[in-house]
């Protein structure tokens, strides 16, 4: 089974992000404990892509496409705004952001140990970040 969302832009509609995802995730049976952790790297993504890669521009479009294989879940998530250099990111250490009391900075560390597998790839301005669950059926 294969669902799509699409919304604008602007951090108000991030809990119709995560609406869709839950609801969505419900109806395939999935356990509380990976829809909840799932729900949240999603919501960090697409919070990421709204506010870093649009500039809140609520102009501007992200899509959530929901791909269900057997007991795997492929999200793709795509926008068309400033692209990320995936390959040079560096995860930070949380001890150094407690003691610079940084906030924010560890995004993108959780979504990676919420999700068994996460990427990223941009061409012809197009941006696609592909994160993979393995799923507990409830």
């Amino acid at each position: 089974m294969q669902l799509s969302f699409k919304t604008y832009c602007d951090k108000n509609n991030l809990q119709s992000v995560r609406d869709f995802v839950r609801t969505t995730l419900a109806g395939e049976g999935i356990s509380d404990q990976d829809s909840y952790l799932t729900v949240l790297a999603i919501d960090e993504i697409c919070a990421n892509l709204m506010i870093h890669s649009n500039c809140c521009n609520d102009q501007k479009e992200i899509s959530l496409n929901l791909s269900f294989k057997e007991n795997q879940l492929q999200i793709t998530i795509t926008d068309y705004g400033i692209s990320f250099n995936f390959d040079e990111h560096v995860d930070l250490v949380v001890e150094n952001l407690v003691a610079d009391k940084r906030k924010g900075g560890l995004g993108l560390l959780l979504v990676k140990k919420i999700m068994d597998d996460v990427s990223y790839e941009s061409l012809n301005g197009c941006n696609n970040w592909i994160l993979m669950k393995k799923l507990n059926l409830a």
